[in-house]
C-alpha cells in the first residue's frame, strides 16, 4: 500500500487542513524540513491538497473517511473510489506533490508502508477478528455436531471477514487502490451480513431448537440477497444498514420464543439469559454508536474500529454459555444489568433522535434527553419492572406464610413427627418442589451443585449425620443462586426459634395431661373399682367396660404414638371377643394392610371407636352370623349380611363415626347391595 509518511489532519478551529507531522522513516522527511527552513515555517503547516499530473485533489472529509458506507449516495461512494484510484496510479509513478495554503508545491515520494507505521487501531481490529474466530473454533471443536456450536463458529467466520477488511481501509494513511477499496468494502458488507445472519440463526437453534433448519437457510438467503443488491448498487446505501437491523430484529422474535420454551428448563433458561445479556449488550452498543447514526446520516460517536471490540465481549460471554453453564450467579443481577443497559441505550437513541429529528445542537440535545429520561422514562420503567421483572429468588414474604403452619402444626406434634420431618416439609414448601431427598453424611453449611440444579441443605439440627438434596426449585423454572444460600440460613434461624417455642408448648401440654391423667386414675379409677366390688354380678360387666374406657381415655392423654402392630392386635382381640359373646363368627384379614408404622394417639383412638361402633351396629341391627373385617392397603372394610326384613338405617351412630373419621382426615363410605351391608374407612397415606 502506498505510503507518504505524513500526518494530515483537519483543524476544526481554523477550518483548515494541516500537516502535523512527518514519520521519522518517511522518504519525504528531508524535503519537508528543507521547505519549512526555506520559508521560515514550522509544523503544523496548512495544506489544501495533492497535485497530480493533470489535476489537483483537494483534501475533504470524504477523502479521509473511515467507513465509506456511511456516505449518503452511491454517487459519492463511486467518486471516492475514483479519487482514490487516481491517487494510487499517480503514486505508482511518483508524480505527487503537496499543495500548501499559499499554493506552493512540495514534491512527494511514495514507498511501501512499513509494518511499524501501522496504527494500534489496525492491530486491534485484527486482534478482535481473529480472537472471535478462534473462540468460535474452540467451541466448535468441542461440539462438532452441535448445530448451535456450528452457527456460533460461523459468526466467528463473519467476524473474521468484516473486521480485518475494515482494518485495512479504515486505517489507511491517505492513499489506497480504489479497486481494492471497493473490494474490501464489499467483503466487509458480506462479513457483516453473514455475521448477523449467523447470530440470528443461533438464537433459533440455541438453547432449544425452535424448529426446522430451513429457517436459518431463509435468513442466510435474505442476507445474500441484500449483499448482492448492495454490490450491484440497485438500492440506496442506507438500505444496507437497514437490512442489517432488519435481519437482527428477527432475533428478538426468536428470543421471545426461546423465553417461552425454556420456562421449565432451568439450565436452558440460564443459558438464554447469558446469551441475551452477551448478544444484546455487544450488538446494542455497536448499533447505537455505529449502525443507527450511519442510517440517520449523523456523526458517529465513536470509531467503528474501536466498537468492533464490543463483539469480542459477546464471543467470550457466549463461549462460557455454550461450553459450560456456570451461570446461576447471573440470576440475581440479571434484571439490574438489563435495566441499566436498556436505560443507557434509551438515552443514547433519544439523544440521536433529538439531534437528527429536531436538528438540535448536541450540547442541548443531551440535557433534554436526560431530563425526559429522568421525568418520564425511568418512572414508567420502574412501574413496569415492578410488575413484570420481579426476581425469581424466593423472598421471605413469599415463603413465610407457607412454613408457619408447618412450624405450629399441632397435629404434627401429636403424631410424634420429628423436627427432621418438619424440616423436610419446610424445604419443600419454600422451594416449591417435591424433590427433597435425605442423604448420608454430615453437612455444616448449605451449598449449590450441579450448575445450580441442586441445593445441599444441612439437617436440622446440623450436627446430625445426614443432609438433604433439594432439586429443581419452583418445579424446575429456575436455578439456585447465592440468594438461596441466604434463605437456608434464614430458615435455620426461624425454624430454631419456632421449634424452641413448640417444644416449650408441648412440654407444658404434656405436664397438664400428666396431671389430668393422674387425677383420673387416682380419683375416678378408685371410685370405679369401689363400684365394681359393690355391684351385683349382673352389672359388673358394665362397670368393667367403664373401667376399660377410662383406661383408654387416660391413654389418649399420653403423647406417645401407638405401634401399628399393637393397634391391629388390640382391634382384633376386641372384635373377636365381642363377636364370640354375641354368637357370631369373625373373619379377620390384615395381610394387605399398608397403614403407617406409628399411629398418633388421636388417630388410634378414633379408629378404635369407629371399629367398635361399626361392630356394635352390625351386632345390634343385623344379628349376623358372620362379620368380615378386612385391611387392604390404607382401607378398613367391615361387611356382614343383613336380613331382608331389617333394613339398615342412618342414625346417630353413623353420624358420630363420620365425625370421628373427619377428625383424622379419613373418609367413611356406607354401602348396601345384594343383602350385604359394608362400611369402608379410607385413611390418607400420610395420616399417622
Amino acid at each position: 500500500m502506498p505510503w507518504l509518511g505524513l500526518a494530515i489532519q483537519y483543524d476544526a478551529g481554523s477550518e483548515n487542513w494541516q500537516l502535523t507531522g512527518v514519520h521519522q522513516h518517511s522518504s519525504n522527511r528531508r524535503t519537508i524540513d528543507d521547505h519549512l527552513q526555506q520559508q521560515g515555517l514550522a509544523l503544523p503547516l496548512e495544506v489544501v491538497g495533492i497535485q497530480l499530473v493533470d489535476k489537483q485533489q483537494l483534501f475533504t472529509q470524504v477523502l479521509f473517511i473511515e467507513e465509506p458506507d456511511t456516505l449518503p449516495s452511491y454517487a459519492e461512494f463511486n467518486q471516492l473510489m475514483q479519487d482514490q484510484q487516481a491517487l494510487f496510479l499517480a503514486s505508482q509513478k511518483n508524480v505527487l506533490a503537496l499543495i500548501t495554503s499559499d499554493r506552493q508545491i512540495i514534491p512527494l515520494q511514495t514507498t511501501s508502508r512499513p509494518m511499524t507505521s501501522l496504527p494500534a487501531l489496525f492491530w486491534f481490529q485484527l486482534f478482535v477478528g481473529v480472537g472471535g474466530a478462534l473462540t468460535g473454533a474452540l467451541v466448535w471443536a468441542s461440539r462438532r455436531r452441535d448445530p448451535a456450536a456450528i452457527l456460533y463458529a460461523l459468526t466467528g467466520v463473519g467476524y473474521l471477514i468484516f473486521a480485518p477488511a475494515a482494518a485495512i481501509y479504515s486505517t489507511r494513511e491517505l492513499i489506497i487502490s480504489g479497486e481494492l477499496f471497493r473490494i474490501l468494502s464489499a467483503i466487509n458488507h458480506f462479513g457483516a451480513l453473514f455475521f448477523t445472519a449467523s447470530l440470528t440463526s443461533l438464537l433459533w437453534a440455541y438453547p432449544i431448537k425452535l424448529g426446522a433448519a430451513k429457517v436459518p437457510a431463509v435468513i442466510y438467503s435474505l442476507a445474500l440477497l441484500v449483499w448482492l443488491l448492495n454490490v450491484m448498487q440497485w438500492l440506496a446505501p442506507v438500505f444496507m444498514h437497514l437490512a442489517v437491523l432488519l435481519i437482527f430484529s428477527i432475533s428478538f422474535v426468536f428470543s421471545g420464543m426461546q423465553w417461552q420454551k425454556t420456562r421449565k428448563h432451568p439450565s436452558a433458561r440460564a443459558a438464554l439469559r447469558w446469551f441475551l445479556l452477551s448478544i444484546y449488550t455487544a450488538t446494542g452498543l455497536f448499533a447505537g454508536f455505529i449502525i443507527i447514526p450511519a442510517a440517520l446520516h449523523i456523526e458517529q460517536p465513536a470509531s467503528q474500529g474501536i466498537m468492533f471490540g464490543a463483539f469480542l465481549i459477546m464471543y467470550w460471554g457466549l463461549a462460557l454459555g455454550i461450553v459450560k453453564y456456570r451461570l446461576f450467579q447471573l440470576e440475581q443481577w440479571w434484571h439490574s444489568i438489563t435495566g441499566w443497559f436498556v436505560s443507557g441505550l434509551f438515552i443514547v437513541l433519544f439523544d440521536i433522535a433529538l439531534v437528527s429529528g429536531l436538528a438540535l445542537p448536541q450540547e442541548l440535545a443531551l440535557p433534554i434527553a436526560l431530563a425526559i429520561a429522568g421525568w418520564l422514562y425511568f418512572p414508567v420503567r420502574q412501574l413496569l419492572w415492578s410488575r413484570i421483572g420481579k426476581q425469581a429468588n424466593p423472598s421471605i414474604n413469599a415463603w413465610i406464610g407457607n412454613i408457619l403452619p408447618l412450624l405450629i402444626d399441632r397435629e404434627s406434634s401429636e403424631s410424634g413427627k420429628s423436627s427432621n420431618d418438619r424440616w423436610v416439609e419446610i424445604l419443600r414448601a419454600v422451594w416449591r418442589t417435591p424433590y427433597v431427598e435425605q442423604r448420608t453424611g454430615q453437612l455444616s453449611a448449605p451449598a449449590i451443585t450441579n450448575d445450580g440444579l441442586r441445593l445441599l441443605v444441612p439437617a436440622y439440627p446440623d450436627h446430625l449425620p445426614y443432609h438433604f438434596h433439594v432439586d429443581l426449585p419452583d418445579s424446575g423454572a429456575r436455578l439456585f443462586t447465592s440468594a438461596d444460600i441466604k434463605t437456608v440460613k434464614h430458615l435455620q434461624q426461624i425454624t430454631g426459634l419456632a421449634l424452641e417455642r413448640i417444644d416449650a408448648r408441648n412440654q407444658g401440654i404434656q405436664v397438664e395431661r400428666d396431671r389430668i391423667r393422674r387425677d383420673m386414675h387416682d380419683d375416678l379409677g378408685a371410685t370405679l373399682l369401689k363400684l365394681l366390688h359393690a355391684s351385683p354380678e349382673e352389672t359388673k360387666p358394665l362397670v368393667r367396660n367403664a373401667i376399660t374406657d377410662m383406661r383408654q381415655l387416660v391413654s389418649t392423654l399420653e403423647q406417645y404414638p401407638v405401634n401399628k402392630a399393637e393397634a391391629i392386635a388390640h382391634w382384633h382381640k376386641e372384635a373377636e371377643d365381642r363377636c364370640k359373646f354375641a354368637g357370631a363368627t369373625l373373619q379377620w384379614s390384615d395381610e394387605g394392610e399398608q397403614l403407617p408404622e406409628l399411629l398418633s394417639v388421636r388417630t388410634y383412638t378414633n379408629l378404635s371407636r369407629i371399629l367398635r361402633e361399626a361392630v356394635s351396629n352390625a351386632l345390634k341391627y343385623a344379628s349376623p352370623s358372620i362379620i368380615h373385617i378386612c385391611f387392604n392397603q390404607n382401607q378398613i372394610t367391615l361387611s356382614n349380611p343383613i336380613p331382608a326384613d331389617k333394613p339398615v338405617g342412618h342414625g346417630s351412630g353413623q353420624r358420630i363415626m363420620s365425625e370421628r373419621a373427619a377428625e383424622i382426615n379419613a373418609h367413611l363410605e356406607y354401602r348396601t347391595e345384594q343383602s350385604k351391608y359394608s362400611i369402608t374407612l379410607t385413611i390418607p397415606p400420610e395420616q399417622g
